[in-house]
């Protein structure tokens, strides 16, 4: 009898265990899925800016590179079945920058675009402006440093400090930061000397993943900036007809980056929180 009742006892505790094991697992697959990492495409398209984070659900882009890139963007965005942005980041309005905005907007939902706060005077920008008018959004016009948390994304969107001057949309660039887990990312928009000094003194520290600033040309200041970033790795949008500056380049590698030119293929960083690894 007491054989039987040991056996059963046994039986039972198995049986539990078991079933604790299964949910234990059932638990850890949910955590898991709740940080699926973030993804960092950038799209090769270019001396044009076209930037994708995917963490999850959520999705944010900086940047719509040319008019002309707009069908290669969708094209993008339908391969990993994206129909909605949780956030476009206009950094300035060069052509090569807001281009493919209208029709980023008449065609995904895009929930909220931030730019800088000046109005452009190419048709880029009037065309960014009408499709904004006839999907009824408003954009924020951004006056001062701003963080927003979008997923597990912590976002810090930096201002110019300085007034808008003619001809300076370079150096009124939006400079992003990016916060995920333990790794964080800065994408410079087309950041000059000026900007790159309002930056330094802000007191800009280390960053894993820079999108180096302004197509990889030089400025003056630009060494202190590398140097002051450090990065692991470094992303240029360019192309062979327009390729970085050798000095950019020496100075990156110099410092340790691993360097990428996003000119005809994507570059796509993944990061689990912990670590960076190229696609």
């Amino acid at each position: 009898m007491r054989k039987v009742f040991l056996c059963m006892f046994l039986a039972l505790v198995s049986a539990f265990t078991g079933c604790s094991g299964a949910k234990k697992n059932q638990l850890e697959q949910t955590e898991k899925s709740k940080t699926d990492g973030l993804d960092v495409s950038v799209l090769g398209i270019g001396k044009a800016d076209c930037i994708l984070l995917r963490n999850g659900s959520n999705a944010v882009m900086i940047d719509t590179g040319m008019d002309e890139d707009t069908k290669t963007i969708l094209n993008y965005l339908n391969k990993y079945n994206i129909t909605s942005l949780d956030c476009l980041i206009i950094t300035h309005f060069d052509k090569d920058h807001v281009g493919g905005a209208d029709g980023i907007i008449k065609n995904i939902d895009v929930k909220k675009i931030i730019q800088p706060n000046y109005e452009g005077s190419n048709k880029d920008y009037k065309q960014y402006i009408q499709a904004m008018n006839e999907k009824g959004i408003k954009s924020d016009k951004l006056t001062k440093d701003t963080k927003i948390t979008i997923g597990d994304m912590k976002l810090v969107i930096s201002v110019p400090k300085h007034d808008f001057e003619k001809n300076g949309d370079n150096d009124f660039s939006l400079v992003t930061s990016v916060y995920y887990g333990e790794k964080s990312f800065l994408f410079a928009g087309d950041a000059e000397k000026k900007r790159i000094k309002e930056l330094l003194k802000d007191g800009l520290g280390q960053y894993d993943y820079l999108k180096v600033p302004h197509h990889g040309r030089e400025a003056e200041n630009s060494d202190d900036f590398f140097k002051t970033v450090k990065p692991k790795i470094a992303v240029i949008t360019c192309s062979k007809e327009h390729p970085a500056d050798e000095a950019v380049l020496k100075t990156l590698k110099k410092l340790g980056a691993e360097v990428y030119e996003a000119d005809t293929k994507n570059v796509i960083v993944h990061s689990d929180g912990i670590n960076l690894t190229v696609k």
